[in-house]
């Protein structure tokens, strides 16, 4: 391959192929130069179409299957069913191991067991299916989860996009391009009646001969039928011209189709007469076939950017140049017309509070500290209302110094998500108010007795110094103590009622960098009420200066009551000396503090320690089975978790996680 330069100075990639010729004794250089500006071109075009089609294509959806919470497949659509040519019934009665290729078996595995455990909210990955006729097929493979108002799964949604003929694609470019760079033409020469006088070994080859079997044969045995009206208006133009050159399809030896580029030169004799042509000849037929590949890739791409319902965005970095799709600007409200075409116009509908955040995440990914780039932010629309939109991307281009100079991506709006996760939220706050409240009312004898024993105290002590002032048996040094202790025990139902109004009272989440030793002992006299009404202790053994944890207090507070609540109740009948329940707090290495909460009763079989967190499962007469379920989704909303083990002799208890953040301890 070279350039060459035209009349006017411009240069062009051509293709060379030359050949020595042996003619009439002598040697002949024959050179065949042909211009290859369109096929480079067309390759350049493919690259960049296969590479935004590909991100269109992975987010459009195909097949889809439908899975609950407990990784059992619900329902098949058609799509999947006809691409791995099973009915669903069939598929109902299989493991997805079974249609998977093996070498993917793993991934598939693991990416959706963190997907069911809540370690990610999604995934995506390209791999291989078996058909039932053992075909492989490759997929787009994306999963997300649908959660609860809880935060639980309640089922999975995967969505499969077949991607096998892109595949085919890009491995066909691949062998087209190594052809290419590998192959040397043809070559033949033909008497005036079309026949074979010579052929190289490559030409006999290409045809599926050996160069004697074409010797003498007449040369409509190696073109197809229906392009020899073609080949023949080629060899009159050659007789005239003296060149010609043309595209047909070639049949070789065992019937097979072949596409052939042909160059035709006439040879003529010492008198000027035509005593045949020379036929020189290349197998383009995977040339063909990456052609017919982006044409369908094409057609593909037009397809999904006017079905998908995600905005495709283009942006040449160099020249802060962008490409929106039609979807992108109806999505925003905007005329495609109205859109700008750079990057200033994308950043003015961004949401102010929203940029800083935004650029973080694209430089780390600039920096190459992310795959990709993913950030949620909100979008003005042309109308003046702002959309919660999940933007996602990543550069397909970098210079020599590793600069971005390309990216593609998409833009999903997420609104109604985001409104459905406020939602939640905000039933969640709802249900554990409930929850306060109702074991506030649970625990109200204990909290009564509790109150009742300062009031006493405080009562006998003020009649107590009536009774001895009337007498004048009192001096003032003996009534300065007495009323100092009737303020004790004054501030300690001050301090019972505080903490019982905290919990009760029905406010936003809020999370502050807190000690969860003060925590605890905030309520202690609550946990204290509860213990004495079960005719128990509570104790407290705290792992002195902890590091601090980012929490809502009044949530944590109530997962603690609730876990001490039922420690009680779990005692029974053991007996009065030994009935306690033990709050512990220690550090976990250096990313977390665990509390713990434990009883000495009855304890719980094996059987029962998950189905203790499952909303309305209780084993108590009166329980409604929410109080564990409300602990757990608080504690996996602080980034922790909460799960129950039995004790060596006897009882339970509750442990629970939370992150350190800051690394400071409490008394620093």
């Amino acid at each position: 391959q070279a350039h060459h330069r035209t009349k006017s100075g411009r240069l062009f990639p051509v293709e060379i192929l030359a050949n020595y010729l042996a003619y009439d004794d002598q040697e002949y250089l024959c050179a065949y130069v042909r211009d290859i500006t369109e096929r480079k071109r067309a390759e350049e075009v493919l690259r960049e179409s296969e590479e935004r089609f590909r991100v269109v294509f992975e987010s459009a959806p195909f097949g889809m299957v439908v899975v609950d919470a407990a990784g059992t497949p619900l329902r098949y659509n058609r799509a999947f069913q006809e691409m791995l040519g099973y009915s669903e019934q069939e598929l109902r009665e299989k493991d997805v191991s079974e249609y998977t290729h093996p070498d993917d078996v793993e991934d598939t595995r693991r990416l959706f067991a963190e997907l069911r455990q809540g370690k990610r909210d999604l995934y995506q990955l390209d791999k291989r299916y078996v058909r039932k006729d053992g075909e492989i097929v490759w997929g787009s493979l994306a999963f997300t989860s649908v959660r609860d108002a809880q935060g639980d799964v309640q089922y999975l949604i995967a969505t499969v996009k077949d991607i096998t003929e892109r595949k085919q694609a890009e491995e066909a470019l691949r062998d087209m391009n190594v052809a290419l760079a590998n192959a040397m033409p043809g070559i033949s020469r033909l008497d005036t009646s079309g026949r074979y006088v010579m052929v190289n070994n490559i030409y006999a080859q290409m045809m599926g001969y050996d160069p004697d079997e074409l010797i003498g044969a007449d040369w409509n045995l190696t073109v197809h039928p229906e392009d020899r009206p073609h080949a023949l208006e080629s060899y009159e133009r050659m007789l005239s011209e003296g060149t010609a050159e043309f595209e047909a399809r070639g049949v070789r030896k065992d019937g097979t189709i072949l596409h052939k580029q042909v160059l035709l030169v006439r040879i003529d004799d010492k008198r000027g007469s035509c005593s045949g042509h020379h036929c020189f000849m290349r197998d383009i037929t995977e040339r063909k076939q990456a052609e017919q590949a982006l044409t369908s890739s094409e057609e593909r791409f037009a397809l999904a950017l006017d079905a998908t319902s995600e905005g495709l965005w283009d942006w040449n970095i160099a020249t802060d140049e962008m490409f929106y799709s039609p979807r992108w600007c109806k999505a925003l409200g905007f005329d495609p017309s109205e859109v700008e075409p750079h990057g200033r116009f994308w950043e003015s509908l961004v949401h102010p509070d929203d940029l800083p955040r935004f650029y973080e995440v694209l430089n780390a990914h600039f920096e190459r500290k992310t795959e990709s780039f993913e950030c949620e932010v909100r979008l003005r629309t042309k109308s003046g209302e702002y959309r919660w939109i999940l933007d996602r991307g990543r550069v397909v281009g970098r210079d020599e110094e590793g600069k971005p100079l390309r990216m593609v991506g998409v833009d999903v709006d997420i609104t109604e998500r985001k409104r459905a996760e406020e939602q939640a939220r905000q039933l969640q706050a709802d249900l554990a108010h409930m929850s306060r409240v109702s074991s506030m009312g649970e625990m109200a004898t204990g909290l009564a007795h509790e109150l009742n024993q300062p009031l006493t105290v405080i009562t006998n002590y003020a009649q107590g110094c009536v009774r001895r002032l009337k007498s004048n048996a009192i001096g003032p040094e003996e009534l300065g103590e007495i009323l100092g202790r009737i303020a004790t025990q004054a501030q300690r139902s001050s301090s019972i009622i505080r903490g019982l109004g905290n919990l009760v009272r029905k406010s936003s989440a809020m999370r502050f960098e807190i000690d969860i030793n003060h925590c605890i002992m905030e309520v202690a006299d609550l946990a204290n009420a509860e213990a004495t009404q079960h005719r128990a202790k509570a104790r407290f053994e705290l792992e002195p200066n902890l590091p601090l944890v980012m929490a809502d207090q009044t949530q944590l507070q109530q997962v603690i009551l609730n876990l001490v609540q039922n420690g009680c109740e779990a005692i029974g009948d053991t007996p009065e000396s030994r009935r306690a329940v033990t709050v512990r707090t220690k550090q976990r290495g250096d990313r977390e503090l665990e509390i713990s909460v434990s009883d000495n009763g009855r304890g719980i079989s094996e059987p029962l320690g998950e189905r203790l967190f499952e909303p309305f499962f209780t084993t108590k007469a009166q329980g409604i089975g929410m109080g564990l379920a409300i602990s757990r989704s608080i504690v996996e909303s602080h980034g922790g978790r909460l799960w129950a083990t039995p004790n060596r002799g006897e009882g339970t208890t509750f442990h629970f996680t939370l992150p350190i953040v800051g690394g400071h301890s409490g008394d620093e």
